[in-house]
């Protein structure tokens, strides 16, 4: 399933227009914004939707994403910049402060009616005594939590779901590319999915494995080879491989040389 690329294409698909309609309405609901005039010397920046599938490990569909982004490329820097400073938090963008006022046309298909603001967010937090220690670590709308302390953890996650709308999702099984499995031995942290989709992505399936990902006794240099006229997909490659380094330090071993 492709992702709809703007309004009017997610706008077709019930479960894109469901998911476009959820976000407004808690938008709306977290009172993220005041409806305006518009102040004198001031401009608007654009608004558009980001429609994104969420995958299980098995690159199943979890479920539809849609978020609405303020079209942050049009601001002038130094004038208009703000500070952009595994429970899943529903509608997590919704709690963050504006250093200041941002004058925003209003997303396409909506009308607006209700006014308000967001408190802001962080992205790490410990707790430490001579008996306890919790960590919570946030990415966007996910949230991992552990520590030595049961008790602590669940009052962590109680806490949590008194500020915010939240998802127990359980033992951490997927992160940000991270397929995550805990045994008596302890846990282990591979990347399968992501590196098959380089694979696919890099057209490469059917190719033949190799012992190593660096052949013995190459050496590169600047001179090798011929330029690329759009160097962006071999640096997007590079990119990903490089990612690949939290499981297979082999591999960041062959990028970086």
């Amino acid at each position: 399933m492709q992702e709809p690329r703007n309004y009017y294409q997610a706008s077709n698909y019930d479960k894109w227009f469901g998911a476009m309609n959820q976000e407004f309405t808690a938008l709306e609901k977290n009172d993220t914004w005041d409806v305006v005039e518009l102040a004198q010397g001031k401009k608007t920046i654009g608004s558009r939707w980001v429609c994104k599938l969420k995958l299980n490990p098995d690159g199943s569909v979890q479920r539809h994403k849609a978020r609405l982004v303020a079209k942050g490329y049009n601001q002038i820097e130094a004038t208009k910049w703000w500070p952009l400073l595994q429970l899943d938090i529903n509608n997590a963008f919704l709690h963050g402060h504006l250093g200041e006022k941002v004058y925003i046309v209003p997303p396409e298909g909506y009308v607006l009616t209700v006014p308000g603001q967001c408190p802001h967010d962080h992205c790490f937090f410990l707790k430490i005594t001579p008996n306890c220690f919790v960590a919570s670590l946030a990415y966007v709308d996910e949230i991992f939590v552990t520590g030595n302390s049961n008790v602590e953890i669940v009052a962590v996650k109680s806490h949590l779901d008194t500020l915010f709308t939240i998802k127990d999702i359980g033992h951490a099984k997927y992160f940000l590319s991270l397929e995550l499995a805990r045994s008596a031995h302890g846990l282990l942290v591979t990347q399968q999915k992501y590196l098959h989709d380089i694979i696919r992505d890099a057209h490469l399936l059917d190719s033949k494995s190799a012992p190593t990902p660096l052949p013995h006794g190459l050496k590169l240099t600047a001179d090798d080879g011929t330029l690329l006229v759009d160097p962006s997909p071999f640096r997007r490659l590079v990119g990903r491989h490089l990612y690949l380094g939290f499981t297979r330090p082999d591999v960041s071993f062959a990028i970086n040389n």
